[in-house]
């Protein structure tokens, strides 16, 4: 009889060797050899015929004492390290300990594989011209994104992310622009050679028209478009930093938020559906957070904040307006992307660039949106600048490059905000005193210069529009508000008193004018635009309630215009119970109150309480007054009617 040998190695996968069945022979006197028992867990023999102490496979990686060698019974057991941790116990001929960093590397290596693939390929795909197929909808900051692809979220995060990512791709088209300067579409880039190369980028890497969602709000092509030509129909005259011949696809690839903010804007006298706006002021605000917090930014962001603070939403308070607060956040971003050097963008990255004209040109827009919005913000608050100017800019647009040129009227509203800012810090910067006012005689020396330079601003140009009168009337209300802080006893100071009232009545005649005769610019109006029209009312109704200066006015005409402007104010209003309906009863419950709460009698009835807030002081501390009554006397709420209900606690 003879046996088989075992094959090679074997002794490496069964603890016991068994022998292969005995072939039989009729001269085979040697009897069969039983087979012994085979356990489950392998232990190889030593070269002395020991036995090696082994380590189950979750002990190994671990590098840690096993007793499994110790508890081999017939019937198998777990270790006790992982019978108390709830592990797999088990040992693999083939296991190796894994070392977690080099994982990791690998990992890591393996998602940006995958990264740059999925670029690739969504760069790839082509859309032909004539294709009005619907693609699926992108949903950004929606909790019900669950029908997209991955494919879909990828490319709504690569591609209209309102953030220039970290980490620049090598084969991408903008490899060479640093992050945080630039997120440029494909429209306005020059290097397509004109519009008409961008449109048809567009048309071939971008869906021309598609439903846009954000949150639960989703929008059709049609309502996208209706929106985006109401916007650059009434609000675009009003502060015309962006570009009418984009479409609105290009604007969603080049910026989520700005679209999104462009939207909001357009939503505010949407009429086919009136509860768009409030639906989209939760949902565009939690993205302007959100993309406050990525960085860097990009020129996309803002813009996008220039517009939300230049029409805000709705809101019935003061104090939770974020108007101020985005202002500061948009001066700061801009100044860290060296906007406010629009040629010299190598000092404020780690990049080499060569911007072109129409590149250096979009950033001299940009920054002069960034003071006009800012300054506008500031002054409408009675706050000071959220950020130091760098009003360089007004020279150098006049004497640079034709890349530096502004629009003429972008061009006149800066300087207007630029006399605005030079008046509240020239009036108002004075050490010595708690308020920051200066001494009544030497501001009635700086009064005659600014007026002398605001004229000269309104001489520069041979037609001002009546947008532009608008902004000239504000500023020189902003400068002669600053006669409510005079002396009584000072020199001409009953005729600086008349000259800011009938400003203000020209400031409100002017307005009504423009609504009714060219265009219908009330409802649309930005909001601090309308700031300046509540301080004019509140001049207006301060002199006509005082006895000394009622009796130099026309008091009829006083009274028609303030009405009206009590009107204007409730057709500004976009939602119940915001500001400008709020101060619109305010307004017209002051007006019929016969205890003269906002003014005193005699040449000292228009003093002031409050200081503190510039030119908007005579709102404020009107307000002030109206409240403190309520207070006192909570019983007169009752008497103005249910319009005024919970006035005693009301906020502005």
């Amino acid at each position: 009889m003879y046996w088989q040998a075992p094959t090679p190695n074997a002794h490496y996968h069964h603890p016991y060797y068994t022998p292969l069945p005995l072939e039989q022979s009729p001269q085979s006197h040697v009897q069969p050899i039983d087979t012994q028992p085979t356990f489950a867990v392998n232990e190889p023999a030593i070269r002395n015929g020991s036995k090696k102490r082994r380590a189950c496979n979750e002990c190994k990686q671990q590098k840690l004492r096993c007793d499994l060698s110790t508890l081999l019974q017939p019937t198998g057991e777990d270790c006790s390290r992982c019978k108390r941790l709830g592990l797999e116990c088990r040992i693999d001929g083939s296991f190796r300990r894994e070392r977690k960093r080099k994982r990791s590397d690998e990992l890591e290596k393996e998602v940006d594989s995958l990264r740059r693939e999925l670029t690739r390929r969504s760069d790839s795909i082509h859309l032909p011209a004539g294709d009005s197929v619907h693609h699926p909808t992108d949903t950004i900051g929606s909790d019900t994104g669950s029908t997209s692809s991955f494919g879909n979220l990828h490319r709504s995060a690569e591609a209209f992310s309102t953030t220039v990512p970290n980490i620049t791709s090598p084969n991408s088209n903008h490899a060479s622009e640093p992050p945080g300067t630039t997120t440029r579409p494909y429209a306005d880039s020059s290097r397509a050679g004109s519009e008409a190369a961008g449109t048809d980028m567009e048309r071939t890497n971008f869906p021309l028209r598609a439903s846009r969602s954000l949150g639960n709000i989703t929008l059709s092509p049609a309502e996208i478009d209706e929106l985006f030509t109401g916007y650059f129909s009434f609000y675009h005259p009003f502060f015309p930093i962006l570009n009418s011949g984009v479409s609105p696809a290009q604007y969603y690839k080049s910026s989520t938020l700005l679209f999104w903010s462009i939207v909001s804007i357009a939503a505010r006298r949407y009429d086919r559906d009136p509860t768009l706006l409030t639906r989209l002021a939760r949902s565009v605000t939690s993205l302007t957070w959100k993309t406050l917090q990525s960085v860097p930014h990009s020129q996309k962001v803002v813009q996008s904040l220039a517009l939300l603070c230049t029409w805000p939403f709705p809101t019935s308070s003061s104090t939770s307006d974020v108007s101020y607060i985005w202002a500061g956040a948009m001066m700061n971003i801009s100044i860290q992307m060296g906007l406010h050097r629009p040629t010299n963008p190598e000092d404020f990255t780690k990049y080499r660039m060569r911007l072109t004209e129409s590149e250096i040109s979009e950033r001299v827009r940009t920054w002069a949106a960034c003071n006009i919005a800012a300054q506008s913000v500031s002054v409408g608050s009675g706050l000071a600048a959220p950020a130091q100017y760098d009003w360089a800019l007004i020279s150098g647009s006049r004497l640079g490059s034709a890349a530096m040129r502004l629009n003429p009227d972008i061009q006149f509203r800066l300087r207007v905000e630029m006399f605005r800012d030079n008046v509240s810090k020239t009036l108002a910067s004075n050490a010595s005193d708690p308020i920051g006012l200066l001494p009544t005689n030497e501001r009635m020396s700086l009064y005659r210069v600014f007026i002398k330079e605001l004229e000269a601003i309104e001489g520069s140009v041979t037609d001002v529009s009546s947008i532009n009168r608008f902004c000239i009337l504000a500023a020189r209300l902003h400068l002669q508000s600053f006669y409510l802080f005079d002396e009584p006893s000072s020199e001409a100071y009953t005729e600086r008193i008349l000259m800011l009232y009938f400003t203000a009545l020209t400031l409100i005649q002017h307005t009504l004018s423009t609504d009714q005769n060219s265009q219908k610019i009330v409802p649309y109006i930005p909001f601090p635009s309308y700031q300046i029209l509540v301080a004019a009312s509140f001049i207006v109704l301060k002199v006509l309630k005082n006895d000394y200066f009622s009796s130099f006015t026309d008091t009829e005409t006083g009274r028609t215009l303030f009405n009206a402007s009590v009107t204007s104010m409730r057709r500004i209003s976009i939602a119940n119970n915001d500001l400008p309906g709020r101060l619109a009863d305010v307004l017209s419950f002051l007006w019929a109150d016969m205890t003269c709460l906002v003014s005193g009698t005699g040449k000292g009835g228009l003093q002031l309480r409050i200081k503190s807030r510039m030119s908007m002081s005579v709102v404020y501390d009107s307000l002030w007054r109206w409240r403190e009554q309520f207070r006192a006397q909570p019983t007169n709420a009752d008497a103005f009617g249910a319009e005024m209900q919970g006035t005693p606690s009301i906020d502005f």
